[in-house]
């Protein structure tokens, strides 16, 4: 993988967790809401090249152009744009890039995926909205997984930083839908980033056919 940990991409512990993550799974259909630098776009196709079969996509969705030099953050890091990185890997028909707002394409899309991964914009409203409509677009047997995630609001990390619109956004979801959980990923079998194991990647569970108690307002 062309990136070492650095200001704005997934850091190389966790990508490596999305690669073993989808190659467990076999989607056959991603989503990726938050392309940025294309870090976790990349480590995301080449675990569907190799482990899901041929016919296996990524799409993934950002409210920029995240391959034009004037508004991509590549450029400003002195990167690869994300589809030049693709195409070194071979990987250029594995993905799709989106260009608009994502509450935009999650209601228009008619297509439905297995694995939905939501690493967009971080704040509790806009993360709340992304899930509400990511459950329209599940398969049946589909998994949502979330980045940033700090339960309890506690840092995980020595720098003791801490991201906390996705825990504050799952609260509401949980007090909204009957049988949606959050299950953290915990610590990993390597090194995530600053030294530690643990990562802050989660799975929200029972997510088909989950009931909702008169919540989750999309707007």
């Amino acid at each position: 993988m062309p990136f070492a940990d650095i200001d704005g991409g997934i850091c190389p512990g966790e990508r490596r967790a999305l690669y073993q993550l989808v190659a467990s799974l076999k989607p056959a259909r991603v989503l990726e809401i938050g392309t940025h630098i294309g870090a976790s776009t990349l480590a995301i196709a080449r675990s569907l090249a190799t482990h899901s079969g041929p016919g296996a996509h990524l799409t993934t969705v950002d409210i920029v152009d995240v391959n034009d030099p004037t508004h991509g953050a590549f450029a400003r890091l002195g990167l690869a744009s994300p589809r030049e990185n693709l195409m070194r890997a071979g990987l250029s028909d594995r993905v799709t890039f989106i260009a608009k707002p994502s509450s935009e394409y999650l209601r228009e899309t008619d297509d439905r995926f297995d694995l939905i991964f939501l690493d967009g914009d971080h704040a509790a409203p806009a993360v709340y909205r992304e899930f509400a409509q990511a459950l329209n677009c599940l398969t049946p047997n589909g998994a949502i997984l979330l980045h940033d995630f700090y339960p309890d609001g506690r840092p995980l990390y020595p720098n003791g930083s801490i991201e906390p619109g996705p825990v504050v956004a799952a609260e509401r979801i949980t007090a909204e839908c009957r049988g949606i959980g959050f299950l953290p990923l915990g610590e990993l079998p390597w090194e995530s980033k600053q030294g530690v194991r643990t990562t802050s990647l989660a799975f929200a569970t029972n997510c088909v056919g989950a009931v909702r108690r008169g919540g989750m307002q999309v707007h």
